[in-house]
């Protein structure tokens, strides 16, 4: 069921509005540095698992912006945290130290060189302004088979790597820790799932009707900015670690497959969770008044499951994909290293992404 601009049973006033917003973002942020700390630490060496380990408290959110029918703010994250993941978190890594030439953690220079096909892809629905079906299939087709052939080489990183020994060493010291442990870990797990649940819940709430109220911004530039930022720093935090190790082009590869889940699996997500709750609810048919368990089913109209697209708002498409293409095809020959990534590359990237906000704030206020 849909939002309004008022809370079930009182009004809506400024205040608590912002602090839900305030709290919201909070829980997010606490949700995605908390299960990095807690699962990222030993998957640190391969960039692949630590990218998941850094999107799996995005997608709990995603899942409850799709069911609570805000799709366009799930969206709006999933670009704005690609962004940042692209630009600033970038420019962090490359802040402690420059990119070493030699390092080869990362991954091969085939996969950077079909990387920027999947922004291309993720851009293109916005050109028809909602994402269907067939996008979402094509975009989940695209991450399996990057996965297959490129997934692959987080187990070739090389075993001689300290960081890398060292963290096998903990992993598998933790397979042989008490149960109570264990059990403490999986609660630990449990707990910031929850939060990140909670978090979006409460921004969702507090973006009610489109926006923050007394704040001139749209639902989705609250997305790009700080919920993007909640969600992604951590991944920025956890890459300047890995740059002190020399480990900088791991870091760079887990941004980028941090992206590719958030486009071939994240954006895939929010269609089938829209879809089935617009199935649902859109037209509602009560339970007890359908006759029977399959009148019910039939006046779901399977029909509308297959026709319905999830709108992508103009701003998201008119900014923040087209941001990330170019991020992207940036990225992509600093990655196989046909240029160095300097400080001052990374200074820059961290202005762009300063100027992208920009972008989007004003272009929300301008309506």
């Amino acid at each position: 069921m849909g939002f309004s601009g008022a809370w079930v049973g009182g009004e809506l006033r400024d205040r608590p509005v912002v602090w839900l917003l305030i709290g919201g973002s909070a829980a997010l942020l606490f949700s995605a540095t908390g299960f990095a700390r807690l699962r990222a630490l030993a998957a640190i060496g391969s960039p692949g698992r630590r990218a998941m380990a850094h999107w799996l408290p995005l997608a709990i959110a995603l899942a409850v912006y799709s069911l609570l029918g805000r799709g366009d703010v799930a969206v709006g994250v999933v670009f704005g945290t690609s962004v940042l993941a692209m630009t600033a978190a970038v420019g962090f890594i490359v802040a402690p130290r420059p990119m070493c030439a030699g390092d080869t953690s990362g991954w091969p220079a085939s996969a950077w060189a079909l990387f920027p096909l999947v922004a291309l892809i993720g851009f293109a629905p916005g050109l028809r302004g909602s994402l269907a079906w067939y996008d979402a299939l094509l975009l989940a087709t695209q991450g399996l088979i990057f996965n297959y052939l490129f997934g692959q080489s987080d187990d070739d990183q090389p075993r001689a790597d300290p960081l890398v020994q060292a963290l096998s060493t903990e992993a598998a010291n933790s397979q042989s820790l008490p149960r109570a442990n264990r059990w403490m870990g999986a609660l630990e797990l449990l707990a910031v799932a929850t939060f990140a649940a909670l978090g979006a819940w409460a921004t969702a709430r507090a973006l009610a009707g489109g926006g923050a109220a007394g704040v001139p911004l749209s639902a989705g530039a609250v997305a790009a900015g700080l919920l993007s930022i909640a969600l992604a720093m951590p991944l920025a935090s956890s890459g300047a670690a890995m740059a002190l190790k020399d480990r900088s082009a791991a870091a760079l590869s887990g941004n980028a497959g941090y992206v590719v889940l958030n486009l071939c699996a994240g954006l895939p997500l929010i269609f089938l969770l829209s879809a089935l709750r617009h199935w649902w609810f859109d037209p509602w048919t009560p339970w007890h008044g359908a006759g029977s368990a399959m009148e019910w089913l039939r006046s779901r109209q399977l029909a509308s499951l297959a026709n319905y697209e999830a709108a992508i708002p103009r701003a998201v498409w008119r900014v923040d994909a087209l941001a990330l293409v170019v991020a992207t095809l940036a990225i992509a020959p600093i990655a196989i290293g046909r240029w160095r990534l300097e400080r001052w590359m990374g200074a820059a990237l961290i202005f762009g992404y300063a100027i992208y906000l920009i972008a989007t704030m004003t272009i929300s206020a301008a309506g």
